[in-house]
């Protein structure tokens, strides 16, 4: 039972003959209440320690929470400081990149349009050599040709007039493509 103001309302002490009061209840009542206050002084005892070991424990979490927001804002700033960086990085990288690759495809452009200005000069010069060849070929085809005809064979007796009419008419289309070979050296 509390100390309270219904406790102090629920005493009743009997008077003896409406003039004194009962000694032993009012004894065991006083006894009651001392009981009661020296309860409420322990616990107001154990209370306050609590209280005081609270706002200890206060004190504590509020300097590990200070410390702890502290650490935090720092680990935040060098987080920036570090990604600020890296950006750095990776955009200086990005421009050292990109300066090469177009720096490569200059170069690769500027070759592709040197041998673009030289294939006509080389395919000329191709052209121009196969036309010497086949000139010197058909040279020699002819030779071998008029060498031919100049010379009798055994069968030439035989076939007669057919033997030499064979190689006339070859020399003669030899002759025509030789012709047609240096027209087409001359157009150009």
């Amino acid at each position: 039972m509390a100390l309270d103001q219904a406790y102090f309302d629920a005493i009743s002490i009997d008077l003896v003959k409406k003039k004194y009061y009962n000694a032993n209840k009012v004894e065991a009542v006083l006894e009651d209440i001392k009981r009661q206050a020296l309860l409420l002084n322990r616990e107001n005892e154990l209370l306050g320690r609590q209280l005081y070991a609270l706002h200890g424990q206060k004190d504590e979490i509020g300097d590990t929470l200070l410390s702890a927001k502290t650490i935090a804002q720092q680990i935040i700033a060098d987080a920036q400081t570090q990604a600020e960086k890296i950006l750095t990085e990776a955009k200086r990288l990005s421009r050292e990149m990109t300066a090469e690759a177009e720096r490569n495809c200059r170069e690769a452009n500027a070759e592709a349009e040197a041998q673009r200005r030289e294939m006509p000069q080389r395919l000329g010069e191709l052209e121009q050599r196969l036309r010497v060849q086949l000139l010197g070929m058909m040279e020699d085809l002819s030779g071998e040709l008029r060498s031919f005809s100049e010379t009798e064979t055994p069968a030439a007796d035989e076939a007669g007039a057919e033997a030499e009419a064979a190689p006339a008419d070859l020399s003669d289309k030899v002759d025509a493509i030789a012709r047609e070979l240096e027209a087409i050296g001359t157009e150009d």
